[in-house]
């Protein structure tokens, strides 16, 4: 029996199957449906992201929302140079502070209007106030009152589960989003580690 376990921040992942050594003759696999391996390669990404998050991130740190005017004309394209733009200032406001800046994006099309949106999983030791400010100036002109605001924030908040839910809430549905998250380079990446025979196939 193998155990693939994977670690990252303060939570633990044990997966356990049966290692087979491997055969001369091979007999030919049945091939999953497209389906299947759709919903399978969801779950899997979704489980890469939630471990990178929780590996990077704590409860000081933010989970954004990022929008954009009704009535401001957006395409993926304009999308993406924004988001862009935003993250190149945070990061020297963050520099200037004396901390690293990381983050993880996606941008998400919305399934009625068909108008892209991010989420932002970043550092927050200069506070989400800082962040949101910046991505609303960009909007000032389309504000209906000083209090508008097109995005919004709050700490991440790790459960049992960790940071899954906010993972699989990324990766819910690949066909809704323009891309797949994006990452900075200073994240960290956790690697899985194995071992073999520890537990009994009756054990387990």
């Amino acid at each position: 029996m193998r155990e693939v376990i994977h670690d990252s921040g303060d939570y633990r992942e044990i997966d356990v199957f049966p290692a087979h050594k491997p055969s001369k003759s091979r007999n030919a696999k049945a091939k999953p449906s497209s389906e299947t391996q759709k919903k399978l390669n969801q779950k899997n990404a979704a489980r890469r992201l939630t471990w990178l998050i929780q590996e990077n991130f704590g409860t000081n740190d933010y989970y954004i929302g990022l929008n954009f005017p009704a009535e401001y004309d957006v395409d993926n394209a304009t999308a993406d140079k924004l988001l862009k733009n935003w993250l190149r200032r945070s990061k020297r406001k963050f520099q200037k502070a004396g901390f690293d800046f990381k983050y993880i994006t996606t941008t998400e099309i919305g399934d009625k209007k068909h108008r892209p949106h991010h989420h932002v999983i970043c550092s927050g030791e200069l506070g989400a106030r800082i962040l949101r400010e910046d991505w609303d100036r960009q909007f000032e002109a389309y504000k209906t009152k000083p209090t508008t605001s097109f995005s919004h924030a709050k700490h991440l908040k790790f459960t049992r589960t960790g940071l899954a839910g906010i993972a699989f809430y990324t990766c819910k549905d690949p066909s809704l989003a323009y891309r797949s998250y994006n990452c900075s380079k200073n994240l960290r990446r956790p690697e899985p580690k194995k071992r073999d025979g520890r537990i009994s196939a009756k054990k387990l």
